[in-house]
């Protein structure tokens, strides 16, 4: 027990310190990986495996399953059985991640990762995400963070995130966890606000399926990678609730804290650009997206 503590220490002084130089000098995090196997298994080109999500509407048809507005009995035992099953199914994503720590681990304002993991998957539902993605928010820092230097579980340990999770949630589990947030921060915000613009510019180039595909940058390795609509959509989506969790009271109470700071505020600035950056993705793949109105609203 002492052992797998001090490892566990050394692992976590590390990853800090990793991230630090990665922050100042752009240096990869790939060093503070304890084996070259757990290295591996976090760059994204031993990912081919696992195909990109490029089609938004299909994440979103196959979870929802247009579930809304049933009124015959039918129809209401379908929307019971898969209620059920998404609660069971969230049941074991909890009860892996609390197996690995998550109810120990502090997070941000007082809570546990626990509390927070589940709060995120909340607001994810809130916002009608596809259940893969809310599966995907529940677990988002299984494989930790560039600002969470705690993974709960290991890189080598992918399959095992995969059969409890499903496949397209732990892939954009991985995606949260590899990829810079810092990077994906500043892109965001870098990003036109005003429609308008974005009509001027060249057609052809606006037509380009490239266009506006999101790059990401790995924090072990530095690889970059060019993410589809979807799953660039989905990723700012996951990002927008983490950073919103941390603005509300609690997960019953989504209201703003009863004393907010400046920090409050841009956190909620952020959290409803990045979300409506998600939304213009899912534009991009006409995906039918029914989730609430990117705006102050939202939160």
């Amino acid at each position: 027990m002492a052992a797998k503590l001090v490892l566990r220490v050394v692992d976590v002084v590390l990853a800090v310190l990793a991230r630090l130089l990665f922050l100042l000098f752009a240096n990869s995090c790939g060093w503070s990986l304890l084996t070259k196997a757990e290295l591996d298994a976090a760059r994204w080109s031993a990912d081919d495996s696992r195909p990109p999500i490029e089609d938004a509407s299909a994440l979103f048809l196959h979870d929802l399953d247009d579930l809304d507005d049933l009124d015959d009995d039918d129809d209401a035992k379908k929307k019971r059985k898969r209620e059920k099953a998404d609660a069971e199914l969230e049941d074991r994503v909890a009860a892996m991640l609390r197996a690995r720590g998550s109810s120990s681990t502090p997070h941000l304002d007082g809570v546990t990762l626990d509390d927070h993991l589940s709060h995120v998957a909340s607001i994810l539902k809130r916002w009608r995400a596809p259940r893969s993605i809310v599966v995907a928010g529940l677990a988002h820092t299984a494989f930790g963070s560039e600002f969470l230097p705690v993974r709960a579980m290991p890189f080598a340990s992918r399959r095992v995130a995969e059969e409890t999770c499903g496949a397209w949630a732990e892939r954009m589990m991985f995606l949260y966890g590899t990829a810079s947030q810092s990077k994906l921060y500043r892109a965001v915000m870098r990003e036109k606000e005003d429609e308008e613009e974005e009509e001027e510019e060249d057609d052809a180039r606006k037509n380009s399926p490239h266009h506006h595909r999101f790059e990401v940058t790995n924090v072990y390795t530095n690889e970059t990678m060019p993410l589809t609509h979807a799953e660039a959509g989905f990723l700012l989506m996951m990002h927008a609730a983490d950073v919103a969790s941390t603005i509300f009271a609690s997960k019953k109470n989504l209201r703003i804290k009863t004393h907010p700071t400046a920090r409050t505020y841009y956190r909620g600035a952020f959290a409803i650009h990045a979300l409506r950056r998600a939304a213009r993705r899912f534009r991009r793949v006409h995906v039918r997206y029914t989730g609430p109105h990117t705006t102050a609203s939202a939160l």
